[in-house]
């Protein structure tokens, strides 16, 4: 029956007009350039989902990173040198038996303006000079 009904078209020319024909061929174009459309859009967005991917997986690294420095530091922290050692960073403090020594730095008491000097009247004027 199918057999049939395409030698009957074929015969009578339609088949080959309705495929090849200008209405046809311009709904096809039109097709193609929606699917040429939505397959560029799907690229941009593909290429922004995969920069953002990258940047979101450096951040990652970045952190675990960081995380484990941190680890380190608490584990250095929580021994017995880790905690002697920040403190005697951040206090005046020694051991029994230890002396601390202080260095006080005089560069800032230079910088410092000299007091003036008081002045007499008698050593640097002469007395005659009082009118001035």
């Amino acid at each position: 029956m199918i057999q049939y009904y395409h030698m009957a078209l074929n015969k009578k020319g339609h088949l080959p007009g309705i495929i090849f024909s200008k209405a046809t061929l311009v709904v096809l174009m039109v097709l193609c350039a929606f699917m040429a459309v939505s397959v560029f859009k799907r690229y941009t967005v593909e290429r922004d989902m995969a920069e953002r991917r990258y940047a979101v997986e450096s951040e990652y690294h970045e952190l675990e990173t960081r995380r484990d420095s941190l680890l380190e530091r608490v584990n250095y922290l929580k021994g017995d040198s880790g905690r002697e050692s920040e403190v005697r960073k951040h206090f005046d403090v020694a051991r029994e038996g230890e002396q601390v020594v202080i260095i006080v730095d005089d560069a800032d008491e230079e910088k410092q303006a000299p007091a003036p000097e008081s002045l007499s009247t008698t050593d640097e004027y002469p007395w005659w000079q009082f009118w001035r």
